[in-house]
């Protein structure tokens, strides 16, 4: 933490920043580093020392190295400046560490664990870090967070309209992006907000909505006092639909209340191309006051345009039917063997696109877990799925015979809960004959 309830209780480390700074206080320990509150044997200026904990790593080196770099091209009172490194030195065995500035004020995880902020204080705040992200994403090389969550906002002279981001650890960089060490097959994220595509096998590890999604996520914080914690819980609920937040948001006042679940609508769907694309988008759900009654609400206008297009062309009404069918469908393959690679560590999650063939209105979708350590171990399941009359028939594949698993009304949102418990078991008893195999 930056801020108030400093421990005065680990031993200050001995190293090349004793030529520049002096202890002052220790701060936190985070994944992968340790930092302490410092003051410049210069002009006695505060910083935040950042060290490694395992300073021979050498993904830890280059990350850090990564880091100054993301620093350096971040120029922005939203953001906490860099003030000293020897970072550039991550490939000749130096003991690395960087030092930003120091902001007085506490976390956003301690100011909240007073109680909540106005709603108003709350909508100020995440406007605030869309300027931070809008200056960082529009750079000429892009900067993408990646780990924005309570802990990684400082609030400057404890004001919740002057937050800061701190902590750039896992931040990527486009002018590093050959040093890259983060591949499809390593986990990123936190516990505050799991996002489907920081998981191994992901192709959207460096994508700026992810930062837009925990801003979302952060906005939700601010108003309920819970973490987001997943974008689905078991019972496919996003997190401003469950029993605690929403005791929480029906307290607030109604005209807002309603434009956060406008917010939480966008943000916290599964699939990263149908969540918030823009900062711009984001401050566009956000925006309040009294031109608000002149605006025209994008969801329902979408709505609209499809209700008027079914009206003229019911083959089309079909086909808005089934894709919005296949994105539950695909929650309802996926969510159990995303259950399991998660209950077993060291397994790499198989999955593949699921386009619709509209002339046959059938969609194929594969799945699988790999052990990344051996890769014998593991199995893959190829599922098709077909709208046949009334009904959306799935189907899974094998060398032996089809199977149909599961027959659901034609309908945009089916009731899938009969699905994933026969998958869940299934998908356990493939492991288990992996594994046997071996």
């Amino acid at each position: 933490m930056i801020g108030a309830g400093a421990i005065m209780s680990k031993q200050w480390p001995q190293g090349p920043w004793d030529q520049k700074w002096k202890f002052v206080s220790d701060l936190s320990s985070g994944g992968q580093g340790t930092t302490y509150r410092v003051a410049s044997k210069e002009d006695g200026s505060h910083g935040v020392l950042k060290i490694l904990h395992d300073p021979e790593n050498e993904k830890c080196r280059v990350r850090m190295y990564q880091e100054t770099s993301a620093l350096r091209a971040l120029k922005n009172r939203r953001i906490a400046r860099l003030v000293d490194t020897n970072a550039e030195e991550f490939g000749k065995g130096a003991e690395l560490y960087l030092v930003t500035e120091y902001i007085g004020g506490p976390t956003l995880r301690e100011a909240v664990a007073e109680p909540l902020p106005p709603t108003d204080e709350s909508f100020e705040l995440v406007l605030a870090l869309c300027e931070a992200l809008d200056y960082a994403h529009d750079r000429p090389l892009p900067v993408f967070h990646r780990d924005i969550k309570p802990e990684n906002i400082v609030l400057r002279g404890h004001s919740f309209s002057d937050p800061v981001l701190i902590d750039f650890g896992i931040a990527f960089n486009a002018a590093d992006s050959d040093r890259m060490v983060t591949d499809t097959t390593e986990k990123l994220g936190n516990r505050f907000l799991w996002l489907p595509e920081q998981q191994p096998g992901s192709s959207f590890k460096r994508d700026h909505r992810t930062d837009l999604t925990q801003v979302v996520g952060v906005l939700f914080f601010l108003v309920t006092g819970e973490d987001p914690v997943m974008l689905l819980d078991p019972e496919e609920r996003m997190p401003h639909e469950r029993a605690k937040a929403k005791k929480h948001l029906d307290a607030i006042e109604a005209s807002k209340g309603q434009l956060l679940k406008r917010v939480f609508d966008t943000g916290f769907l599964w699939r990263i191309d149908r969540r918030v694309q823009s900062v711009q988008a984001l401050r566009l759900i956000m925006k309040t006051g009294d031109d608000k009654k002149n605006q025209v609400d994008l969801s329902d206008l979408r709505e609209m345009v499809l209700d008027r297009r079914a009206a003229k062309d019911p083959v089309y009404n079909d086909q808005v039917v089934f894709r919005s069918a296949r994105d539950q469908i695909l929650l309802g393959l996926y969510g159990p063997i995303l259950d399991l690679s998660r209950q077993i560590d060291g397994f790499k999650l198989l999955t593949s696109g699921a386009q619709i063939d509209f002339s046959t209105m059938t969609f194929e979708y594969r799945t699988g877990l790999r052990d990344l350590s051996v890769p014998e171990i593991g199995f893959e399941v190829t599922f098709v799925v077909r709208a046949t009359g009334n009904e959306i028939v799935i189907i899974r594949q094998s060398e032996e015979r089809d199977t149909e698993v599961s027959r659901v009304p034609f309908e945009a949102k089916p009731d899938l809960s009969g699905l994933r418990a026969s998958l869940t078991d299934f998908y356990r008893r493939q492991l288990d004959k992996a594994v046997r195999s071996m």
